[in-house]
């Protein structure tokens, strides 16, 4: 039996084919570049618009409750880093209370599960998951009361999008063990509000930079294509916060004896709503 037999040999048609993949990617990601900047929240905001007494740490804290949530419901990261776009971006226009707070960011998961999920959230199980205290239209009242903000535009470009573009380009051999590291960093970078003074594709390079490093796997570097003049500062900030010195001062929220239902912001570590069972209509 000839061994050459049992070697897959490119042919013509599948050279064209990986050409046709890596052209394509490339195009993708010449999109992501130019699309990048827009619908990008105020990084300071929290100083310039949130007159009501906002704190930085809040933020972290409603990132890790809408992180619980879309664990719960077995939702994408994807999703959570729509919501908390969604949030940065009416938080730069609106100045809100802190007891207003908890159902702007439900809220916000529901428009991203809508938006990225075939099994989004409903306005039913949005109620359920802080024991019914916001009604049916207090809830669809924030809806329309953030979409008008928005300008109904959800359509939002996340570190995630450029992550998934570049390791695509890499060999499959080492794409799965970059993919579950970027993962697990990923989420950490974007939960501090420092993350806001830079543009998706500089987020996600440092990322993918750093885990390259830790990989060693350096050389599978990406050229960054993008026009940025932070670079170097965003990957520094990165590489500190993956050290776990959170540059907005918040700590990551300690197991404890869990609420009913956070009262307000400062509860959201202490809230047991996301944290159970998604509610789902009996079987037939």
């Amino acid at each position: 039996m000839d061994l050459l037999a049992c070697h897959e040999v490119l042919t013509p048609a599948s050279v064209h084919t990986q050409e046709t993949f890596y052209a394509d990617v490339d195009d993708i990601l010449a999109n992501l570049y130019v699309r990048e900047r827009r619908n990008m929240p105020l990084s300071d905001y929290v100083v310039r618009v949130q007159t009501h007494g906002m704190k930085r740490s809040w933020r972290s804290q409603v990132y890790d409750w809408l992180v619980s949530i879309a664990n719960t419901a077995d939702f994408e990261p994807l999703t959570v880093a729509l919501a908390i776009n969604y949030l940065d971006r009416y938080l730069s226009v609106v100045s809100i209370k802190q007891s207003e707070l908890e159902l702007l960011a439900l809220v916000c998961m529901l428009c991203a599960s809508k938006f990225n999920e075939k099994d989004c959230l409903s306005v039913a199980e949005v109620g359920q998951m802080v024991d019914s205290k916001y009604t049916a239209s207090q809830v669809a009242a924030v809806e329309r009361a953030l979409m008008k903000t928005l300008g109904w535009n959800l359509h939002v470009i996340t570190p995630q999008h450029f992550l998934d573009s570049w390791i695509a380009l890499m060999d499959p051999s080492s794409a799965a063990e970059v993919s579950v590291l970027c993962a697990k960093m990923l989420p950490k970078v974007s939960r501090d509000v420092t993350s806001l003074k830079f543009a998706p594709s500089e987020i996600a390079y440092s990322v993918l930079s750093l885990a390259l490093q830790q990989l060693q796997l350096s050389a599978c570097t990406p050229t960054y294509a993008g026009t940025s003049d932070r670079l170097v500062e965003c990957e520094e900030i990165v590489e500190v916060i993956m050290q776990g010195k959170a540059s907005n001062g918040a700590q990551r929220p300690k197991p404890s004896k869990r609420a009913a239902s956070p009262t307000n912001v400062e509860d959201f570590d202490a809230a047991t709503s996301p944290a159970r069972q998604r509610p789902r209509p009996a079987s037939s």
